[in-house]
């Protein structure tokens, strides 16, 4: 019978996760122990499955890609991107998704211990700064999606959060709209943290006579809805809205027009994002590269596989204001 992992670990006493950094030249192990499992491999004759045909040259010619969902346009035309890019210079993608799960970090750590892939490109809201440090121990390359680490060795790439949101929210005021709603994304997510800051600028910058209000809507198109019918029985209808992706502002939109409220007349509504849907009912909206965040991220997979000891990149793309039939101006 074929020797399996599990017949490693037990011989050497250790979990399968301290097997594959042996195989993978992870300086995080402890020379005896390291010794000790090289041993047990050796005396085994274990060779891992999933990347047997590998192991010769250390090399997959596989990306992992880890999203958290893949529930929207955004998602599907950063995820073209990838393949685009992947394709373009001979690699394969591998796909795993977290839908926010209590411990994304499993997903993420099984493709590297399983030798599966040459490094990741991740879209994840959850990630934070432990689970980072775990992936780095890998010493593949890591890109990140909407989520800046400031990390010297994990690139990143972004578009322009911030002044996007700015721009959105300066747009209404411009009109003469007092009476705002934003729709908030998820709390912790870098993206929707960064909005959020660019929401409130411009409303410091135009000084008092403003009301805004804010919901939360996680970036989920039912929740939003939600949160907007609560708002809406509480306060009435705002005189315009911000939903800080265009997910939501879609999903709102839609409800608003089945009850049979005009838009923009009584209601005013921008979006972000720039999904392919925006375009087709006429949503107001802050338009991303999204494509090319995808194709970005493979190109610094890339640069990081080739030039491992240079330092990480971090890249933001711009983004430009969309005006449509749901807002004026």
């Amino acid at each position: 019978m074929r020797p399996t992992l599990k017949d490693v670990c037990r011989d050497a006493l250790v979990s399968e996760a301290t097997v594959s950094r042996v195989i993978n030249g992870s300086p995080l192990v402890h020379q005896r122990t390291r010794e000790r499992v090289m041993d047990v491999i050796k005396k085994l004759g274990y060779t891992p499955n999933a990347a047997a045909r590998n192991l010769s040259r250390s090399k997959t010619d596989t990306i992992g890609v880890v999203f958290h969902q893949m529930s929207s346009g955004f998602f599907a035309q950063v995820m073209a991107g990838i393949d685009k890019a992947a394709r373009e210079n001979r690699y394969h993608i591998l796909c795993a998704f977290t839908h926010l799960e209590a411990e994304p970090g499993k997903t993420c750590t099984s493709m590297f211990d399983e030798m599966r892939i040459d490094g990741m490109i991740i879209l994840d809201p959850a990630l934070n700064k432990p689970l980072l440090n775990d992936l780095k121990s890998y010493r593949k390359p890591i890109v990140l999606i909407q989520c800046d680490s400031h990390d010297r060795d994990i690139s990143s790439i972004n578009v322009q959060n911030r002044r996007g949101a700015h721009a959105a929210v300066a747009h209404l005021l411009n009109l003469g709209y007092k009476d705002l709603l934003v729709v908030r994304g998820p709390a912790g997510a870098q993206d929707a943290q960064l909005r959020l800051e660019g929401c409130e600028q411009a409303l410091k910058e135009k000084g008092p006579g403003v009301t805004c209000r804010y919901i939360d809507g996680h970036y989920d198109p039912q929740d939003a809805v939600e949160a907007f019918r609560k708002y809406r029985a509480k306060h009435g209808l705002p005189r315009a809205l911000f939903a800080l992706n265009d997910a939501m502002a879609l999903a709102i939109l839609k409800d608003l027009r089945t009850d049979g409220v005009k838009v923009p007349e009584q209601v005013a509504i921008v979006g972000f994002d720039g999904v392919d849907s925006a375009d087709y009912v006429g949503l107001t909206t802050i338009e991303t590269p999204m494509t090319a965040l995808g194709e970005g991220a493979v190109r610094l997979f890339l640069k990081r596989l080739e030039a491992p000891d240079q330092p990480a990149e971090h890249i933001q793309l711009e983004t430009r204001l969309v005006v449509r039939n749901t807002c004026g101006g």
